[in-house]
């Protein structure tokens, strides 16, 4: 299968939009469950704290929420590869 002129255009316009939306976000924050379920694949402390907390508590929810943080060269990252992809889908001649 051979990618065409427009897909090679849509693909470094969704990979820009893709590195501005990273440039934007520094930290993202993983919700309560998924916080927990990481927690016990790695096997940190606060796994079985939480599940304790949680037990006491009524509600299901744990108070903790795993920070990620989004290094900058990563939305820069794409951008680049974006623009490299916008400016081979220019030049290319079409079909």
């Amino acid at each position: 299968m051979e990618i065409k002129r427009n897909q090679f255009l849509f693909l470094g316009m969704l990979l820009i939009l893709i590195g501005a939306h990273f440039r934007v976000i520094e930290t993202a924050h993983l919700n309560p469950e998924v916080s927990n379920a990481l927690a016990r694949q790695v096997g940190h402390p606060l796994a079985s704290v939480n599940s304790a907390a949680t037990s006491l508590t009524a509600d299901n929810k744990s108070p903790y929420r795993h920070p990620i943080n989004i290094p900058n060269r990563l939305g820069w990252l794409f951008a680049s590869v974006g623009i490299i992809f916008v400016l081979h889908a220019i030049t290319v001649k079409p079909k």
